[in-house]
């Protein structure tokens, strides 16, 4: 990580002393056009220079350091950070169901305890057509973190930021959230006022949603949501607990600027993947149940 560090300061150094030995030129190039396009070449050269070596140092911290924190972490944890979570498997969550561009990296799995998660990094996008060309909005870009839940069952139950009732109250709130079912079935209604004013949930089969959710489950799900900076998503589906997670900012990634070797990169680091296992615990996940084992 020192090597890389030394390396991108000599980079930088020789491309601003480019940038600025062609700014000098330009500045007495006159009206000499060849000079003067010959020192702009110079200015692009020296910016590409300065930022050389940014793609090696980001994939030497994926490809080699992370995986040595992951290991120190949980060692029956796997890391391929070139592989990501399938699409075809993503859209099968429904969790987000209007994108049209899907990109996905930073693929985890392993045992914690006695659970099987699944993680990785996807960010998926949205088109918009507009007279001057087709661009592209975020749709969600964060973690879609999967365990295999300590209940079995064969429903499907989807919970969801309730932004109806947030935006509208709880009367007008509650009558749209009834018109929003149908391939997630129908709304779920539960006892715990603080879940109901965060969270709608909907589920093919009500009865098991509430099998589902206990009133401990509940408190867990909130303490999480509150925890993040974001709204999260839940599904359970194929006895298995789908989580989303929304991130600004790239999961497991070096900084852009500054040190590479700096105790603080590490620390955050450890800190993205702590929070993601502690998960497990946070939620109970490891607590084995009826014909669970």
């Amino acid at each position: 990580m020192e090597e890389f560090d030394r390396k991108r300061h000599n980079y930088m150094a020789i491309g601003l002393a480019i940038i600025a030995v062609s700014s000098i030129v330009i500045f007495f190039s006159g009206t000499n056009d060849i000079i003067r396009l010959a020192a702009i070449g110079g200015i692009v050269i020296g910016v590409v220079v300065a930022f050389a070596g940014g793609r090696r140092r980001r994939n030497f911290y994926r490809r080699e350091v992370v995986p040595q924190l992951i290991k120190g972490l949980s060692p029956d944890l796997k890391y391929f950070p070139d592989k990501g979570l399938p699409q075809s498997k993503f859209r099968r969550f429904e969790l987000f169901r209007n994108f049209d561009r899907y990109s996905s990296e930073d693929y985890l799995s392993g045992m914690i305890g006695k659970t099987g998660i699944t993680a990785a990094e996807v960010h998926i996008e949205e088109r918009r057509r507009s007279k001057d060309g087709d661009s592209y909005i975020t749709v969600f870009r964060g973690i879609i973190f999967i365990a295999d839940f300590n209940k079995n069952f064969n429903s499907r139950t989807v919970v969801v930021p309730d932004v109806a009732e947030r935006f509208f109250g709880k009367l007008a709130g509650n009558f749209l959230q009834q018109l929003n079912w149908t391939e997630n079935g129908k709304l779920v209604k539960l006892e715990n006022p603080e879940f109901e004013k965060k969270f709608a949930v909907y589920s093919t089969d009500p009865m098991e949603a509430r099998y589902i959710l206990t009133p401990k489950l509940m408190e867990r799900l909130l303490a999480v949501q509150a925890a993040e900076c974001s709204p999260i998503r839940v599904l359970f589906s194929t006895s298995n607990m789908i989580l989303a997670f929304s991130r600004s900012s790239g999961w497991l990634e070096p900084p852009e600027w500054g040190k590479l070797a700096d105790v603080a990169v590490i620390e955050k680091t450890l800190t993205e993947i702590g929070d993601l296992l502690e998960l497990v615990d946070d939620l109970d996940l490891n607590t084995r149940i009826w014909s669970k084992q």
